[in-house]
């Protein structure tokens, strides 16, 4: 089992980009407990993941999009707001 807390920031990043469908808790808890060394970088990660086009479909990839802009909206980043989807920017989901 991997110990998370060991690894470095891009370490951790780099786990997530293979992660597929699911994050560890372990991963998540050590993501979360870092929100202010990573969230630029998870921020221009999002940016980037959103033009993703992986030719196998099955690739975890996919799902890096989906994992860094949920972390920004655990971190309650707020420069993540005009990249997210209209949907999510309701006044609801503006509390942050």
């Amino acid at each position: 089992m991997t110990n998370y807390m060991t690894l470095s920031n891009d370490e951790l990043l780099a786990c997530i980009e293979i992660a597929g469908i699911t994050l560890s808790p372990e991963l998540l808890r050590v993501l979360l407990a870092r929100r202010l060394e990573l969230r630029e970088s998870i921020l221009e990660r999002f940016t980037a993941s959103i033009d993703d086009d992986w030719d196998d479909s099955d690739d975890p990839r996919w799902y890096r999009a989906v994992h860094y802009g949920f972390l920004l909206i655990a971190y309650r980043e707020r420069k993540a707001l005009p990249i997210l989807p209209p949907s999510t920017r309701t006044p609801r989901a503006m509390k942050i």
